[in-house]
């Protein structure tokens, strides 16, 4: 974790690659997640260039697969069964 929190690391960025992304994304975002903001999770969605589905997991942390399961796996189902549509 310390490469994260180092001084040379506090200007990395990737935002601009965001527009070359044009496959499906689904991206879930714990509310409460200590590593990221919900607004990080909605500029994500906001700058790529294919299809997008941005969904906000209440009362969840940095791993929605693994503490809302039960959410997210019927999620991750609907967004396959229609991303090629």
């Amino acid at each position: 974790h310390e490469i994260w929190l180092s001084p040379a690391f506090r200007h990395w960025n990737i935002e601009y690659l965001l527009p070359s992304v044009l496959c499906p994304c689904l991206i879930l975002h714990g509310r409460e997640d200590p590593y990221g903001t919900v607004e990080q999770a909605r500029l994500i969605a906001s700058k790529l260039s294919g299809p997008c589905r941005l969904e906000i997991i209440e009362a969840c942390g940095h791993a929605p697969h693994h503490e809302a399961t039960e959410i997210v796996l019927p999620l991750m189902i609907e967004f396959m069964k229609n991303c090629h549509r």
